[in-house]
């Protein structure tokens, strides 16, 4: 577990034997998690280019800023997710120096 993974306590909290850390590397590994971020990146582009036709106050852009939220909740998840996984700067392959992230 933990291949390639220099960093040894993700937010100086979660050492490589936290159960947590090791519950949240196996959900980020899974590569239906990356699938899965990629399909709610590609709409969430699409949405945003939906949301010019809105004008504010309708109910059609009420339901957009709805999902809005959606995707902002899902997106911070997926960061504290990573971050807990891999750690967030300091580290080779942490969070911020991953090219991806």
């Amino acid at each position: 577990m933990f291949h390639g993974i220099m960093c040894e306590d993700s937010l100086f909290i979660f050492t490589k034997r936290n159960p947590i850390r090791k519950i949240c590397y196996r959900v980020v590994e899974n590569p239906n998690f990356e699938n899965v971020i990629l399909v709610f990146i590609m709409i969430s582009s699409l949405k945003l280019a939906v949301d010019t036709y809105f004008v504010d106050g309708t109910p059609a852009a009420n339901v957009s800023l709805q999902i809005d939220l959606f995707f902002n909740i899902a997106f911070m998840c997926e960061c504290a997710l990573k971050i807990i996984s891999f750690g967030f700067y300091m580290d080779e392959n942490s969070y911020l120096t991953e090219s991806w992230s």
